[in-house]
């Protein structure tokens, strides 16, 4: 049983456990309480409203729905004001027992009727059937909706029929806000009945190989097919969920129905974006943006309403369906429209996208802060050769920091104390740049627009690609070292008294010092090799020994326990690693990387230390 794999006090009561937690959280609602033996009080219950729609008078229809739990919050999360009156749980993936439903049916009775609006699987079928039909022969006006909106079986059995998945969220959003309009119970039925072939969704998984299924239903059943891991890119997996979702029959057949009208009316669709409960929002933000610019490219319509949201679950399922409900014509988008905007507590905010193209999302970027470059005219390049030597030098810190990725990934990956991504995010500022030197703008590689334009435009490449707080804190740095920048000519000493500019800003920032294992143990290094008031060329005789001293900054930090950044929370345990196995801090060794390319580039005379380094970072 899936129950047996969740963490609860037992299987038995999981579900009762979780409704009672709901029901605590929000006094607004209550459970009915069980009749019958106690032993199975653990299976399921009913969640209702304390005040149902049109108390106390009943002149309003009621809605009720339901089925196994493990896809919450769907139903009993949406028991509230605008949406359901009730809903009834099973056990995890079971149905929930007649009893039960019949229980709900008689707390709601009522004079304009009630409203039971289920998915079509056969349990469901069955036992709601059976509530329902003993409520009627106690005279309880009462009438019942099959959703059944999956799209992925081509051909399910007449007997049997599509099953009812997340598409049945938006009737659920449709029969509950027409019921708060006023409608009566055959009118509401009769307007749901004419969305049925309107309606569509497909879902799809993610399986432990890697590959995703396509069509894997709500409980685990068997898809329809399969998209091997090596084309499982976001585009390929929800391209082809969009695909069968407009080559379904009954959204072909409606599409085509529009076309052939000789009306100015056109079709719209409103879409809602379900995860299965094991993808995040992020991850779900995603699949949205790539569904809307697939749908709107390959058929054409407009996008009036967007959903996005963990509504109909599988416990944590890492997959996710697409359901489009058409919209066609004027007087037909008017009232879904109207009604899906109803207020509903527990329903996500309303998208009502009005940008309808993907190539309209984005406002234009503001131009440059005018001050960067303010007094760039003052202070040139001493020569069109200068200018050439810092592009090349940029050119090559980008070349060595792509070419380290890997092991300054293993670096942040030792002791626990990073991420393991500090080479991905080095790596992603090196392609920056790359693209920046290859491709550079008029206006900030002319000699005259000189190294505080090019400084500027590197603080702001740092943070806008790198990313993270190495992006943040680069950017920072790049940025008081363009500051420093205000007289003229810009030569060795310039660049010592820049680079002392960035150490502070970022020591500032970070609020970190040396000693404190981080990319300052190898900066401060470096600048300790110059003292106040040397000329230009004696700073250029002393940057082999400035260096050599920023490698044993980088060098000691394996021994330095960490005081800044996120290191610092798991710091105090870097005694499980031993010394031995300790190695530098990965944002100190691409300092090291940075300055010693730069060097080289220029041309002084750096000592080749591969083998040590390599027996530094374990992978000699």
């Amino acid at each position: 049983s899936a129950a047996n794999n969740l963490f609860s006090r037992s299987p038995e009561v999981c579900v009762r456990d979780a409704l009672r937690g709901l029901v605590i959280a929000d006094p607004s609602l209550a459970l009915i309480a069980r009749t019958g033996s106690s032993s199975s009080e653990g299976v399921g219950g009913v969640v209702i409203r304390r005040e149902p729609r049109g108390s106390p008078t009943g002149n309003w229809v009621r809605v009720i729905s339901g089925g196994g739990a493990g896809h919450e919050p769907a139903y009993v999360g949406f028991v509230g004001e605008g949406l359901l009156d009730a809903a009834v749980s099973g056990h995890v993936f079971a149905s929930p027992a007649p009893n039960d439903i019949l229980e709900a049916i008689r707390q709601l009775a009522c004079p304009s009727g009630l409203l039971v609006l289920i998915m079509n699987y056969t349990g469901d079928r069955l036992n709601f059937g059976l509530a329902a039909a003993r409520a009627r022969t106690s005279d309880l006006r009462c009438r019942m909706f099959v959703c059944d909106d999956d799209a992925s079986i081509k051909d399910p059995a007449p007997a049997v029929g599509r099953r009812g998945i997340a598409g049945s969220l938006l009737m659920m959003k449709l029969a509950c806000g027409l019921a708060d309009s006023g409608l009566d119970l055959d009118c509401i039925v009769d307007r749901l009945e004419s969305l049925r072939t309107r309606l569509a969704t497909v879902g799809t998984c993610r399986l432990p190989t890697g590959d995703w299924e396509l069509g894997l239903g709500i409980h685990g059943e068997a898809g329809v097919g399969l998209l091997k891991s090596h084309q499982s890119s976001m585009e390929a997996v929800v391209g082809a969920v969009v695909k069968k979702l407009l080559a379904d029959e009954r959204i072909e057949k409606s599409m085509n129905k529009v076309k052939k009208q000789e009306s100015s009316s056109s079709a719209a669709c409103a879409m809602l974006i379900n995860g299965l409960g094991g993808l995040s929002n992020l991850e779900l933000s995603g699949i949205a943006s790539v569904a809307f610019e697939t749908v709107t490219a390959v058929s054409n319509l407009p996008v009036r309403r967007l959903y996005i949201g963990n509504l109909m679950t599988s416990l944590s399922a890492p997959g996710f369906s697409v359901s489009l409900l058409l919209l066609l014509g004027q007087d037909d988008e008017g009232w879904i429209l109207e009604t899906l905007d109803l207020p509903a507590r527990r329903w996500p905010a309303a998208s009502s996208p009005s940008v309808l193209r993907p190539d309209q999302l984005e406002l234009a970027a503001l131009p440059s802060d005018p001050t960067s470059a303010s007094s760039d005219s003052s202070i040139p390049w001493q020569s069109a050769e200068s200018l050439s030597s810092a592009l090349a030098s940029l050119s090559a810190v980008a070349a060595a920091l792509i070419d380290a990725r890997s092991i300054l990934n293993q670096l942040d990956s030792v002791g626990g104390l990073g991420d393991g991504d500090c080479g991905d995010t080095m790596y992603r500022g090196a392609v920056a740049m790359q693209k920046f030197v290859e491709q550079p703008s008029n206006a900030i590689v002319t000699v005259s627009s000189g190294p505080r334009r090019l400084l500027a435009e590197l603080s702001s490449l740092a943070q806008s690609d790198m990313g993270g707080s190495s992006g943040a804190l680069f950017g920072i740095g790049l940025a008081a070292a363009a500051a420093s920048v205000c007289q003229s000519p810009f030569d060795a000493r310039s660049a010592i008294a820049a680079l002392s500019a960035a150490a502070g800003a970022i020591s500032e920032a970070g609020r970190a010092r040396q000693g404190d294992r981080t990319m300052l143990d190898t900066v401060y290094g470096f600048l300790e090799a110059f003292d106040a008031g040397l000329s230009a060329d004696e700073v250029w005789q002393r940057l082999p020994r400035a260096v050599r001293r920023a490698r044993d900054g980088a060098v000691a930090t394996a021994q330095m326990k960490p005081r800044a950044g996120r290191a610092a929370y798991v710091g105090a345990e870097l005694s499980s690693t031993s010394e031995s196995e300790a190695r530098p801090d990965p944002g100190a060794w691409a300092a090291l990387i940075i300055l010693r390319t730069v060097c080289r580039a220029v041309g002084v005379a750096v000592d080749d230390t591969e083998a040590e380094d390599a027996a530094v970072l374990g992978s000699g």
